[in-house]
C-alpha cells in the first residue's frame, strides 16, 4: 500500500500546484495498471516502481521533493538489531546522505 498521500498534498500546497484530481488510488498495483492502461497518471516514488513495467514512462518532478526516514529501535536492543542499525547507519553516512 503506497504511504506518501499526505507527501504529495504538502507539496502540492507548498508549490501553489492545484492538480484537477478527479480519481485518488492507493493501491500500488491498481495505481500501476491504471497507468499502464492511459487510464491516469501517478506521482509515485521512483523506487517503488516494479521493474518489467514497460508501458510505463517515469519523468522527475521539475521541483525536488525529499522526506526523511528514520529508525525507531525499542530497548533492549538485540545484538542482530544493534548490528543492522551499526550497518544502516554506516551505508547512509557512505552514501553522502
Amino acid at each position: 500500500m503506497y504511504q506518501c498521500f499526505d507527501d504529495i498534498h504538502i507539496f502540492f500546497k507548498e508549490n501553489n500546484i492545484q492538480p484537477n484530481i478527479q480519481f485518488e488510488n492507493m493501491n500500488e498495483n491498481s495505481i500501476f495498471s491504471m497507468v499502464e492502461n492511459n487510464l491516469g497518471i501517478s506521482i509515485l516514488p521512483e523506487m517503488v516502481i516494479p521493474k518489467g513495467l514497460d508501458k510505463i514512462k517515469v519523468i522527475p518532478l521539475e521541483l525536488e521533493q525529499t522526506r526523511t526516514i528514520g529508525l525507531a529501535i525499542r530497548t533492549p536492543i538485540s545484538p542482530a538489531v544493534k548490528k543492522f542499525a551499526e550497518i544502516t547507519e554506516n551505508w547512509v553516512k557512505n552514501a553522502g546522505l
